[in-house]
């Protein structure tokens, strides 16, 4: 098998015993082909595996990719994981594009 990402998991409230871990941080591996760029990617639970899905692509443009990574966190927040499709359907892409 051939990694392809590695990501680390941690709580938002760090210390607080009851908080589960609600943030995902990854990078994938330099050499990596599999796994698209400006594409947004699910994780499922199947009968005790975890798969990988991808879901389409990102709403967020190739140009604000190019921003600082802590800039784009900044100004999208948790909406960076929206498709397209998702971001007009909640709105999003309206709020954003000055509509």
């Amino acid at each position: 098998m051939t990694p392809l990402a590695r990501f680390v998991t941690r709580p938002s409230q760090p210390g607080d015993d009851e908080c589960k871990p609600d943030i995902f941080v990854g990078v994938c591996m330099k050499d990596q082909s599999v796994l698209k760029p400006n594409t947004v990617y699910e994780m499922e639970e199947c009968f005790g595996e975890i798969v990988l899905k991808e879901v389409g692509k990102s709403w967020i443009s190739e140009r604000t990719w190019n921003m600082p990574i802590g800039h784009t966190m900044q100004a999208f927040g948790n909406k960076m994981v929206l498709t397209d499709i998702e971001a007009q359907e909640n709105g999003v892409w309206d709020f954003w594009a000055g509509d």
